[in-house]
């Protein structure tokens, strides 16, 4: 699909996400990126801007929802997940800041836990392969754990339908 393949064109160049980066207000580089990204998707670069747009805001407000659910404990695993929530995930440092801002209770420095260190183990052997293998290796990773959650959350018509269980053969 298109937005997927979207997705995963915008997940290899963070100029586009990550306002950290001191070239995230390059226009020129943010062009060449865009322009990269729409030679992939195989739409102009003005569609692939406001088809990411509007992803990113669903998936922002996605996110809202959940965290209110989450915190009124109104039905959690009632709710099927956003169909693009997995794939969208690697935006999650970038958006933290802004949907947990004002929030007392978070803490300033989160301790690593096994699964951190898990993933950490994979770094070293990640950044080995190529630029686009990272992105398809990102994209699937993301949906495996899409899915999963939603074999957790009971909706496993989704599941089965998607993956097979694909993690079964684990």
């Amino acid at each position: 699909k298109m937005e997927e393949r979207l997705i995963i064109a915008v997940a290899g160049f963070p100029v586009i996400y990550d306002v950290s980066l001191s070239v995230y207000r390059d226009v020129k580089i943010k062009n060449v990126a865009w322009t990269k990204v729409s030679e992939v998707v195989g739409v102009s670069a003005d569609e692939c801007r406001k088809r990411w747009k509007s992803l990113r805001d669903t998936y922002r407000k996605e996110r809202r929802k959940e965290a209110e659910r989450k915190r009124s404990g109104a039905g959690v695993n009632s709710v099927r997940p956003w169909r693009y929530s997995g794939v969208m995930g690697f935006l999650n440092p970038f958006l933290e800041d802004r949907i947990t801002a004002g929030s007392s209770s978070q803490t300033s420095a989160p301790q690593e836990d096994s699964d951190s260190l898990f993933f950490k183990s994979l770094l070293e052997d990640f950044r080995t392969l190529s630029l686009r293998t990272r992105q398809d290796l990102k994209f699937q990773m993301h949906k495996l754990v899409y899915e999963a959650k939603c074999f957790d959350a009971g909706h496993t018509d989704h599941w089965e339908e998607s993956i097979g269980g694909q993690l079964t053969s684990l």
